[in-house]
């Protein structure tokens, strides 16, 4: 786990060493294991490293080719380092290659074409001293974050966005458009980010800095993959097993304690359970938050994961967690406002804590086995297309909303353009292009975020998987609460997101994983002699609603003047979209969520954004 910083000046005014130390010392507010920076000339570049991995131990960054000619700094965790080591021709029992180092032998191997050899989360930055050219890429899914701004005279990146401000070379100042976005669509376009000079890199891109032009292309699509017909399902269930088991022993690298996220649920037993088959002598250590009397309590569910594991987990009660100490945490949101508190923000962080006393500096989580594994019931329409209509039928049987399902997902899609618009008019539609325009949002804005008239979801039974190479609807990536326990020294790896499950995914049948009414389908086939019968037999999932009322109780009691004192920092055309859209829309999942967001944007702002 580590934190890159960079600075390249176009006028070749040297780069102050000074700059570069201020940067690194705001990377990270908890330990850093080692920190490292090269000056040359009119650049200069600097990491921080945290241990998390044998091999992270036995390199001081920045890395250097052996010519000298490249320097690269990355962020990174290399998942496929034997498949790697094979094609780059190292033995395994000579090696001790850091993930850094093999991943500039890549770079000098294969250039550009380097991701399409790399498996794993990552962001890094190649700099030619001849060329002076810069190479940026992060991983497939962006887990990895990489900021920048740009200047005439200046190039800045850095994995945080606090340290490019405090360049003081732009302004602090705040994106109306992205807020109103974010405030609307829980979503902002693209490379934007809350600030109007400072940028992201979009995860599955790569980019070159070339003659002090920024260019960047997409190096991974999800559409390229084709749908594999002669796969059976069995067969494809001990695939998914054999890369699953992979997956998680990939992420299971590391000389410390490992600690296993364990909620109750199908995806977090999976991951916890397979864990420990796996693991051999390692040490592991269930983590579980757990809700009391509260009805979303999932204890009898961990219990008899626990049993099987055969471990003492480290519990936190959330219900006994006082939620108004959430903002007294400003250091642990400052790069984003949108969801620092969010349900677990305060629980995962006291959880995290107690983790990294015990000694862990690596956390498994069961995150995208929803989106990964779900299933859609826009499985009618894939037997629809394929005339398969007694399986249709069949299918249909088992829905408790049929006749919702007949309409949305069979004759919607076969609808003329026109019919639909009409039908807009006539529905509350949350995420309606029209109604995007209609709202007073610049329209090459409201187009970039490519959402169809369903909304998030997409028209194929692929739907959830393809979002997550969707720049806006992965968004969460660069925010979601995992990323802040970093600050705890806790790094987190997510098993589902496995770029070969996804690649499994996105080539099989939309009915192998919803079928007969149930979700996941193969997932419980694949795990049917890991997981208990209880688990695997679960259709239901925990109703965090109620923590979600504590949480807005908690935010309007904190202040019951929120949106006036909001309405000053931002454009009138900010509010007056807004309460457009909340007055002809029914948000009411969404208005639980609202008091709360906006008042974690006031704590953000008045916290030095």
């Amino acid at each position: 786990m580590s934190g890159i910083v960079g600075i390249i000046n176009f006028d070749d005014k040297p780069v102050d060493c000074k700059i570069i130390n201020k940067m690194l010392s705001l990377m990270n507010p908890g330990k850093n294991d080692y920190t490292g920076k090269v000056i040359i000339e009119n650049a200069g570049f600097g990491q921080t490293v945290f241990w998390t991995t044998p091999e992270s131990k036995t390199v001081q960054p920045p890395v250097s080719s052996r010519d000298g000619a490249l320097i690269l700094i990355a962020d990174a965790r290399i998942d496929n380092r034997n498949d790697l080591l094979d094609q780059l021709g190292i033995s395994k029992s000579d090696s001790a290659c850091s993930d850094a180092e093999l991943i500039l032998l890549a770079f000098s191997r294969w250039h550009e074409h380097c991701v399409d050899h790399l498996i794993g989360d990552f962001s890094f930055a190649v700099y030619n001293k001849h060329t002076r050219e810069i190479f940026f890429a992060r991983d497939h899914l962006g887990f990895r974050p990489l900021y920048y701004l740009q200047t005439a005279n200046t190039f800045a990146f850095c994995s945080r966005i606090q340290p490019l401000l405090d360049l003081n070379i732009v302004s602090r100042e705040l994106d109306d458009e992205s807020f109103e976005y974010s405030l609307l669509f829980d979503a902002i376009p693209k490379h934007r980010t809350y600030y109007k000079h400072i940028y992201r890199f979009v995860g599955g891109t790569i980019s070159w800095l070339r003659d002090n032009r920024l260019s960047s292309s997409r190096y991974w699509i999800p559409e390229q993959y084709t749908l594999r017909e002669n796969t059976s399902f069995d067969e494809a269930a001990d695939e998914f097993l054999e890369i699953f088991e992979k997956s998680v022993r990939a992420r299971l690298r590391s000389d410390y304690a490992v600690g296993v996220e364990l909620s109750g649920g199908l995806d977090s037993s999976s991951v916890a359970l397979m864990a420990n088959n796996v693991a051999g002598e390692q040490d592991l250590l269930p983590l579980s938050i757990r809700f009391g009397h509260m009805p979303c309590d999932e204890g009898q569910y961990i219990n008899e994961v626990l049993k099987l594991l055969n471990r003492t987990a480290i519990e936190v009660r959330a219900d006994k967690l006082d939620f108004s100490d959430t903002y007294a945490l400003p250091e642990f949101y400052r790069d984003r406002p949108d969801w620092p508190a969010d349900l677990f923000f305060i629980p995962h962080l006291v959880l995290a804590s107690k983790a990294s006393n015990a000694g862990t500096r690596v956390l498994l989580t069961g995150q995208g086995g929803d989106e990964v594994m779900q299933g859609s019931r826009r499985v009618y329409h894939d037997y629809l297309k394929q005339l398969k209509l007694v399986r249709m039928f069949e299918e249909l049987s088992h829905s408790g909303s049929r006749k919702y399902d007949i309409l949305q997902y069979i004759i919607r899609p076969h609808l003329p353009g026109v019919l639909i618009k009409v039908a807009r008019s006539l529905k509350n539609m949350r995420y309606d292009k029209d109604m995007k325009h209609a709202m007073g949002i610049k329209r090459e804005m409201a187009d970039n975020l490519k959402f169809n008239e369903t909304g998030y979801c997409c028209k194929t039974a692929w739907d959830t998987v393809r979002m997550l190479n969707n720049p806006e609807a992965a968004l969460w990536r660069d925010s979601n609460p995992y990323n802040l326990l970093s600050q705890k020294n806790i790094e987190v790896r997510h098993p589902f997101f496995d770029i070969r499950l996804i690649a499994l995914r996105l080539s099989l049948p939309a009915s192998y994983f919803y079928h007969n009414g149930e979700f996941k389908t193969l997932l419980r086939k694949a795990m049917k002699d890991i997981l208990p019968e209880i688990i695997l037999n679960r259709q239901d999932k925990a109703d965090f609603g109620e923590i979600v009322v504590q949480q807005t109780n908690a935010a309007k009691t904190q202040s019951k003047s929120i949106h006036e004192k909001l309405c000053p920092l931002f454009s009138p055309q900010v509010w007056k979209n807004r309460n457009k859209l909340h007055a002809k829309y029914s948000f009411h999942e969404h208005e639980k969520f609202l008091e709360w967001k906006l008042l974690n944007i006031y704590y953000w702002i008045n916290a030095g954004a």
